[in-house]
């Protein structure tokens, strides 16, 4: 499994991609949603670790980015999951909230929620 992890907190980043790859899954990891949105289009990913609080494009620009580009380009082989982590703000700020108003169906609460775009 490929996974792509999105996190503006280098060391959170870090350690999930350290303990991901102890697991034996191959991850790439960026550190904003503009990176984010250029490793999805040209590599393919099984999954998508994706921080909602990123410099330039935020997590939920980043999603509704892909959608729409999804649906102009339905072969495309984006990610058939995204897990969103809720490290910081996006607990009193709406955003976590807000996802399944854009579209986004989730699957479980906690910090770490799973999506279905």
């Amino acid at each position: 499994m490929r996974i792509l992890i999105v996190e503006d907190e280098r060391a959170l980043c870090d350690t999930l991609v350290k303990s991901l790859k102890q697991k034996g899954y191959e991850v790439d990891a960026c550190y904003d949603g503009d990176s984010a949105l250029d490793w999805l289009l040209t590599e393919k990913y099984d999954l998508l670790l994706l921080d909602l609080s990123l410099p330039g494009r935020d997590g939920m620009d980043l999603l509704k980015t892909l959608k729409a580009f999804l649906s102009s380009h339905p072969k495309a082989l984006l990610p058939k999951a995204c897990a969103i982590l809720c490290t910081g703000g996006e607990e009193g700020d709406g955003r976590k909230q807000k996802a399944p108003e854009r579209g986004h169906k989730a699957y479980s609460g906690a910090n770490v929620l799973f999506y279905e775009g």
